[in-house]
C-alpha cells in the first residue's frame, strides 16, 4: 500500500456524532462517556420510525455488544426537543422478575405506589395525555413484562416505547429494527486509503486505541492487520473496543495473530461498563444464559458449521435421533430472535443461517465441553462428504451455475469438514470431498486450493483410501496441476493414477487420467495428447458422460488448430459448441467460443474473433470465473495489439496478469503462442514509460471497467454515431449513478452488489466516490442529492 505513508494516520472520514444534544441535559437520559461512531444513517432511520404516527413500540435488537444501548441514547436525545413531556431512560439489566418492570418504570417517572391501588392504574394516570417517550434498557431477560407494556400503549396514546433487546418482544403492535454491526472494511480495501478511513469500525478501533495509547496511528506497516481485526471480530462495537485496549501493549499484526481465539484475547473492559459487557465471554453467556435447555444444545451443535448453513443442513446435522424430534425449524427462528443468529449469504434457491464469528467461538465452547462434539463434527462430515458427490453431476447441465453458487456458498463448511477429517486421520474422507468438486475447483478458479486438498489427501494414506477413490483423486490432481504449468507433477499424478484406474477397470477414472495427461503432453508429443483424448472421448462416450466428452472435444480441436488442421479443428469445436448447448453446459461452451475466436483470429477476422472471445467472457462472468475470463481476455489483447491499439492491448494484459495471478496460472495456459510478441509488439509500439504505466493501469482495474471494455464497448469507434448523453451531475459515472439509484432505494451495500452482480468492496469504493464528489456524507444525504437531481 504504497499510497499510505509509514508515518502518517488515516484521516477518519466516518461521522462520529458527540454525545448529546445541550437541550438533552436536563432530561432524564445517561450521557455516554465517549462519541457514538458510524451510527449516523441508524439514528436518522429509527428516529424516522418513531416520527411514524403508527409506530408506537420501536424494538432495537441484536447481539450483545453491537450497540443498541448508545444507538437508543443518540436516537432519544435527538428526539429531546420533540417530546412536549418527557424523553425518560429505564435502565433494566439488573432486573430478572418481570414484574420489577413496572415500579422501575414508575420510579424513573417519579411516581410512587399507593397502598390498595394497582400500580399499573398509578402509571397510566401519570402517563395519560402526556407526550412522552421511554426508552426501556435491555429487556430481554424480562419480557414477560410486555402484556403491561400493552396495557400503557392502550390506555396512553400519546405514548412511545423505545426499547433495546436481545429478542424482540412478538407482540402485534411492535416494529422490530435489527442494529447491525458496524461495517468492517472490505477485503484489499487497505489498497484504497480512503475506504479504509470510511469504515465506522477502524474509526472506532483507531479512536478506543487512541485511548489506550495516544501515539497510536494507522500506518501502511499496520494498516492491513487493523483492517483485518475489524473483520474478524464482525464489527462488534464492544468486540474492538476491547481489542483496542490492547493498543497499549500489542501491535496490530501482533494482536492479529492472537485473534484465533477472539474470546480470550479481548481482555476486562472498563470497570464502569455492566458486568455483562466487562467481556465478550460474559456478553455472549448472557444471551445464552436465557436460553432454554434445547436451544442452548441446538445453539452449541450449529457452532460445527462454518461460514454459514441452510435449513435442510441443520436438520441434517444437529438433530440426533437421541434428541426426541428436536424441532430445528422453531430453534432457528427462536435463535434468531434472540440475536445469537442471523440471515445471511441466501443462494438463489436457498435461504442461509450463520453466526457472527464472535458468538461462534463461544458456542464452539461450550460444544466442546458437552462431550457431544465427536458425534456432531461427524454428523457434519458425512452431511458434506455426500454433498460434493451429489455436486458431481449437478454441474453438468443448466443449473451448473445455481450448483456452483451453493457449492461457493459452503466453501467454509466443506473446507472445515476436510480439515478435521485429515486432522483425525481420515484421508478418505477428505479425498471423497475434494475429489467430485473437481470442476468447482477449476471454474471458479480455486486451482492452488483444490490440488492442495487432493495433494494432502492422497499423502496421508492414514486410513488407507479405497483404489477407485484415489485413481480419481490422483485424475484430478494431475488436471489441477497442469493448468498452473506444472506439468512434472501433473505427469507423476496422471501416470500413478492411469495405472492404478486401468488395473481397476474403471472407465471413468481412466478417462480422467487420460484428459490430463493430455494436458501434460500437448505441446512437446502432440500427437500422443491427441491420441490420449481420442481415447478418454471413446471411454466417456461409453458410459455416457456427454459434458466430459464435450471437453474432450474442446481439448482435441484446440490441438488440432495448433497442428495445422483447421478444417478439423472447426469441426471438433462446433461438435463441442452444439453438445455443450443441449444440455446446457455453458462452460464447456465457453471455452468452445474461446478456441473459435482463436481460429477466427488465424484468418485475420478481427471482428469475428472478438465477438466470440467476448461471448465467452459472458458466459465466465455468469460462472463467476477469473480463470475463464482472464483466458479470453488475453485473446482479446492480442487482437488488440495487432491491430495497432497499443494502450488497450496493454490495459488488457496487464488486467489478464491479475487474474491469472489470483488463481495461480502461468501466463502461456491463457495466451496462445502469440503472447510474447503481442507483448513485445506493444512495448516496441507506446515506448517503455507509456508501456509501464498503461499495464499497470491495468494491473488496477476492477472487474466491471474490463467487463465493461470488452464486452459492453463493441470497439474503440463505438460510440460514432451515437447521440451524446446527457451530462451527468457532480461528474458521476454511469455506474456511479447507477449505485446511486440504489442507494436511493434504500438497499444496502451488500444489496446493491448482489443486485449488480458485483462485489461489495465495488460497491463500497462506488459509495465512496459519490460521497467524494457529491459533497455528502451519509446515505440519507446521498438519496436527498438523487432526488434533486431526478435520479430517484
Amino acid at each position: 500500500m504504497s499510497s499510505l505513508p509509514k508515518d502518517r494516520s488515516v484521516a477518519p472520514l466516518v461521522r462520529v456524532t458527540p454525545g448529546v444534544p445541550r437541550e438533552a441535559e436536563s432530561a432524564q437520559l445517561p450521557v455516554p462517556p465517549t462519541l457514538l461512531v458510524g451510527r449516523e444513517q441508524e439514528v436518522a432511520d429509527v428516529t424516522a420510525l418513531l416520527r411514524r404516527p403508527d409506530v408506537r413500540l420501536l424494538t432495537l435488537t441484536g447481539p450483545g455488544g453491537v450497540g443498541k444501548t448508545r444507538l437508543a441514547l443518540a436516537v432519544a436525545a435527538s428526539l429531546v426537543g420533540e417530546y412536549r413531556d418527557a424523553v425518560a431512560f429505564v435502565p433494566l439489566a439488573q432486573i430478572r422478575d418481570p414484574a420489577l418492570v413496572l415500579p422501575t418504570i414508575a420510579s424513573v417517572l417519579g411516581l410512587r405506589e399507593n397502598a390498595g391501588r394497582p400500580l399499573i392504574l398509578t402509571v397510566q394516570e401519570a402517563l395519560v395525555g402526556r407526550q412522552q417517550l421511554l426508552v426501556l434498557d435491555n429487556l430481554e431477560q424480562v419480557l414477560d413484562a410486555a402484556p403491561h407494556l400493552m396495557q400503557l400503549l392502550s390506555s396512553c396514546p400519546t405514548l412511545r416505547l423505545l426499547v433495546t433487546s436481545r429478542e424482540p418482544l412478538r407482540v402485534r403492535v411492535e416494529q422490530e429494527f435489527p442494529v447491525p454491526p458496524l461495517t468492517p472494511p472490505d477485503r484489499d480495501c487497505h489498497q484504497i486509503p480512503e475506504a479504509l478511513a470510511a469504515s465506522a469500525a477502524v474509526t472506532l478501533f483507531v479512536q478506543r486505541a487512541q485511548a489506550a495509547d495516544r501515539s497510536f496511528v494507522v500506518t501502511e506497516a499496520n494498516a492491513a492487520a487493523v483492517a483485518e481485526i475489524c473483520r474478524r471480530l464482525d464489527g462488534l462495537p464492544l468486540a474492538i473496543e476491547l481489542a483496542a485496549a490492547r493498543a497499549k501493549v500489542l501491535s496490530p499484526p501482533a494482536l492479529l495473530t492472537r485473534l484465533t481465539n477472539r474470546l480470550h484475547v479481548l481482555p476486562s473492559g472498563p470497570r464502569d461498563l455492566p458486568d455483562r459487557q466487562r467481556t465478550m465471554r460474559d456478553a455472549v453467556a448472557w444471551s445464552h444464559d436465557l436460553l432454554t435447555p434445547g436451544e442452548q444444545v441446538l445453539f452449541r451443535r450449529l457452532a460445527v458449521f462454518a461460514g454459514g448453513f441452510s435449513l435442510g443442513a441443520a436438520e441434517l446435522v444437529v438433530a440426533a435421533p437421541a434428541d426426541g424430534g428436536m424441532d430445528v425449524l422453531e430453534g432457528i427462528a427462536s435463535l434468531i430472535d434472540k440475536s445469537l443468529l442471523q440471515r445471511g449469504g441466501d443462494t438463489a434457491d436457498e435461504i442461509r443461517f450463520g453466526m457472527l464469528e464472535t458468538i461462534r467461538a463461544f458456542a464452539l465452547e461450550q460444544l466442546g465441553a458437552s462431550g457431544e462434539a465427536d458425534s456432531v463434527v461427524a454428523a457434519h462430515a458425512t452431511f458434506f462428504r455426500d454433498r460434493a458427490e451429489a455436486a458431481r453431476s449437478a454441474v453438468y447441465g443448466p443449473q451448473q451455475v445455481t450448483e456452483l453458487d451453493r457449492l461457493h456458498a459452503d466453501l467454509d463448511n466443506l473446507r472445515a469438514a476436510m480439515t478435521r477429517a485429515l486432522e483425525r486421520g481420515e484421508a478418505a474422507t477428505c479425498l471423497s470431498i475434494a475429489e467430485p468438486l473437481l470442476v468447482f475447483w477449476f471454474v471458479r478458479g480455486h486451482l492452488s486450493e483444490g490440488r492442495s486438498w487432493l495433494e494432502r489427501g492422497l499423502g496421508a494414506h492414514l486410513d488407507g483410501p479405497d483404489p477407485a477413490l484415489r485413481a480419481r483423486a490422483l485424475a484430478a490432481a494431475c488436471i489441477l496441476a497442469n493448468h498452473q504449468g506444472d506439468h512434472a507433477q501433473g505427469a507423476a499424478l496422471g501416470e500413478e493414477g492411469l495405472r492404478l484406474a486401468s488395473s481397476l477397470g474403471d472407465p471413468f477414472a481412466t478417462a480422467l487420467a487420460q484428459t490430463g495427461l493430455g494436458r501434460v503432453y500437448e505441446q512437446l508429443q502432440p500427437e500422443r495428447a491427441f491420441a490420449l483424448w481420442e481415447n478418454a472421448l471413446g471411454l466417456f462416450r461409453s458410459i455416457n458422460q456427454v459434458a466430459w466428452s464435450a471437453t474432450v472435444m474442446v481439448s482435441l480441436g484446440s490441438l488440432a488448430r495448433r497442428m495445422g488442421d483447421a478444417r478439423g479443428a472447426e469441426l471438433w469445436l462446433e461438435e463441442a459448441l452444439r453438445r455443450s448447448r443441449a444440455i446446457g453446459h455453458s462452460w464447456t461452451e465457453a471455452f468452445a467460443l474461446t478456441n473459435l475466436g482463436q481460429l477466427a483470429w488465424d484468418r485475420r477476422d478481427a471482428a469475428a474473433a472478438t465477438d466470440l472471445h467476448r461471448r465467452s467472457i459472458v458466459i465466465w462472468q455468469e460462472h463467476r470465473s477469473t480463470w475463464g475470463i482472464g483466458y479470453a481476455l488475453v485473446e482479446i489483447a492480442v487482437i488488440a495489439s495487432s491491430s495497432g491499439l497499443h494502450e488497450r492491448a496493454v490495459r488488457l494484459f496487464g488486467a489478464a496478469e491479475v487474474l491469472r495471478e489470483s488463481v495461480g496460472a502461468p501466463v502461456m495456459r491463457f495466451a496462445g503462442t502469440e503472447y510474447e510478441a503481442a507483448v513485445a509488439a506493444t512495448r516496441a509500439g507506446l515506448g517503455e514509460a507509456p508501456f509501464a504505466a498503461a499495464w499497470q493501469a491495468g494491473r488496477e482495474m476492477r472487474i466491471e471497467q474490463v467487463l465493461a471494455e470488452v464486452v459492453v464497448e463493441t470497439a474503440e469507434d463505438a460510440s460514432c454515431g451515437r447521440p451524446t448523453a446527457p451530462a451527468l451531475p457532480a461528474d458521476l459515472s454511469d455506474r456511479e449513478v447507477e449505485v446511486l439509484r440504489l442507494v436511493a432505494q434504500g438497499l444496502s451495500n451488500a444489496e446493491i452488489a448482489d443486485r449488480l452482480h458485483l462485489s461489495p468492496r465495488t460497491i463500497g469504493a462506488h459509495v465512496y466516490n459519490i460521497y467524494r464528489k457529491t459533497g455528502v456524507s451519509s446515505r440519507a444525504a446521498a438519496t436527498r442529492f438523487a432526488k434533486e437531481h431526478g435520479l430517484a
